[in-house]
């Protein structure tokens, strides 16, 4: 029928819902992973694979760094040795951070977790 009786319940039991639900995720897990990927697409990753493990190769062996420029767009590559060299030189030029020669977390905590002497 194309009505639902005033006695008949329109939501199924729990157990059939489970069912039915497992059911559609393994068809659309079925329908998303087990598709063949066309010749074309293969033939492309194949050719980005061996992009990436070629330049992995030469990052390892010249001893490279890459990393991303402050707008996002870019990349720096050079020597470890000259970034490292560079980021001494812009702490030691801007004096921006300095080096802590104990550990303050000890007394963080107390500032913290001891109540304000002036609210008690």
């Amino acid at each position: 029928p194309s009505c639902i009786r005033f006695t008949q319940s329109a939501i199924r039991p729990r157990k059939q819902q489970e069912i039915e639900i497992k059911n559609e995720h393994t068809d659309i897990s079925t329908k998303r992973y087990f598709t063949p990927v066309s010749y074309k697409d293969q033939i492309q990753a194949l050719q980005q694979i061996q992009t990436v493990t070629l330049i992995r190769q030469k990052i390892k062996k010249h001893n490279l760094i890459i990393r991303l420029t402050d707008k996002g767009n870019n990349f720096y590559i050079g020597s470890t040795v000259e970034f490292q060299q560079e980021a001494q030189k812009f702490f030691s030029d801007t004096s921006a951070f300095k080096e802590l020669s104990s550990n303050p977390f000890n007394e963080i905590l107390d500032l913290y977790f001891n109540p304000k002497k002036h609210k008690v």
